[in-house]
């Protein structure tokens, strides 16, 4: 459910971060081992919906940190061609199932100074990350976000800071989220 506010990524002292929770994975091989589970045809339909999406609506993002796990490559390698652009590609381990603390530190620790971040985690951290780090925002939206998180899921925040370092929970702003059967009913 989009708050209906569209953002230019970037800006000085205002950093933009995408949140996207990877698409929805496959269970037919159940002896697989959770890590190595890919997209299933509804998560392979998804990915790029939200990456043409979010290149409309918002641009390419500077910088993707994803988890190694293979449903979250997957939904990167679908989003990428959507997305256009030359964004800095980071294979983060630390996402995989990560708490909301640990994403939070993975995201203090970006490096250099990139204007906008897409991170492509797991749940329930991803989630339980992007309700913590907003403070302001549509309050339906908010509740939405936080009752309900579902796969290929894209929040938008704004954060009024000039590092990565120094984003704290409370500290964003909601500017949009976003789930894929908004976009396309069949998904």
């Amino acid at each position: 459910m989009s708050s209906g506010t569209a953002v230019a990524i970037g800006g000085l002292g205002v950093k933009t971060l995408f949140i996207l929770r990877h698409a929805k994975s496959s269970w037919d091989e159940v002896s697989l081992p959770d890590f190595d589970r890919p997209l299933n045809g509804r998560g392979r339909r998804a990915a790029p919906v939200m990456g043409k999406y979010l290149k409309k609506q918002y641009g390419t993002p500077e910088l993707i940190q994803c988890s190694t796990a293979a449903r979250a490559e997957e939904t990167l390698q679908r989003l990428l061609p959507a997305l256009g652009g030359k964004p800095v590609l980071t294979q983060e381990p630390r996402l995989y199932l990560a708490k909301k603390n640990t994403v939070l530190s993975v995201l203090n620790r970006v490096k250099g100074d990139p204007q906008s971040v897409l991170m492509i985690g797991h749940s329930p951290g991803i989630e339980r990350f992007a309700a913590d780090l907003i403070g302001e925002g549509d309050e339906k939206t908010r509740r939405l976000l936080a009752s309900k998180y579902p796969t290929a899921a894209l929040t938008v925040v704004t954060l009024d800071v000039d590092k990565w370092k120094q984003v704290a929970f409370g500290g964003g702003r909601l500017i949009d989220f976003i789930r894929p059967r908004d976009i396309d009913p069949d998904l």
